[in-house]
């Protein structure tokens, strides 16, 4: 009993020096998104590049090749917000939800999709004025190229 609890205990430890080593090496990967996925398709790790904002650090093209690839794996949720990216200068906010609008719009693929959006991120006074609210979900509509959100 007592071999077997050390065989399993060197098992684990030289499992998780090899899960330490390889997150170092995605994590090294600059310039590339690389996400991990196992037999049943499900992502377990990426890099900082699969990160990147779709319309800010990562360009249309890019955006559109990570989103391909999303959508290939079985990926049908997306979480945007209007906010992504107004901390960039020049910007306004809205241009991630723009590129995920023209890549569902030139995929045909909106009705695979479950779309999720937030708005008000920065807790502005009367941001969930009725009114206010109303005008920033036809925004995201018309940036997502929708006619609906499913949350």
């Amino acid at each position: 009993m007592i071999d077997d609890t050390k065989d399993s205990l060197a098992a684990r430890t030289t499992a998780s020096a090899k899960s330490d080593r390889d997150q170092a090496i995605l994590n090294s990967v600059l310039g590339f998104a690389i996400i991990g996925m196992d037999r049943d398709g499900a992502i377990r790790e990426w890099n900082p590049g699969a990160q990147a904002v779709f319309g800010w650090t990562a360009d249309r093209d890019t955006s559109f090749a990570i989103l391909d690839a999303f959508y290939e794996a079985g990926g049908r949720m997306i979480d945007t917000a209007e906010a992504y990216s107004m901390w960039v200068p020049g910007h306004k906010g809205g241009e991630s939800e723009l590129v995920m609008g023209e890549w569902m719009e030139a995929r045909g693929v909106r009705k695979d999709m479950k779309i999720a959006t937030k708005f008000g991120v920065m807790g502005s006074a009367g941001d969930l004025a009725p009114a206010k609210m109303h005008a920033a979900f036809d925004a995201s509509l018309e940036r997502l190229r929708t006619d609906y959100l499913d949350l």
